[in-house]
């Protein structure tokens, strides 16, 4: 067996980065409970861009950026993260 079959495989089993929370959802786990249904309202309204949520954020201290707020409301899709 060749070199690179070897390295190959030995990704096999290792974790991905399609299994892992992304920013967006691990802050809103850590936020209080008035804070986070807050920010889940503004990701879930698509009238909002993602810009102008990771500018606020920024703004209070969290390094949450417009892609990663986007790709979060694109969760459980093809091109979203695999948050819940």
């Amino acid at each position: 067996m060749s070199s690179l079959i070897d390295d190959l495989d030995s990704l096999i089993g290792q974790t991905s980065h399609s299994n892992k929370l992304c920013k967006v959802f691990i802050l809103l786990s850590k936020l209080d409970p008035d804070d986070s249904a807050a920010l889940s309202k503004l990701i879930d309204d698509n009238s909002v861009s993602g810009a102008s949520i990771s500018r606020i954020l920024y703004k209070n201290g969290y390094q949450i950026n417009d892609r990663n707020v986007n790709r979060h409301r694109r969760r459980n899709s093809g091109s979203g993260c695999t948050c819940p």
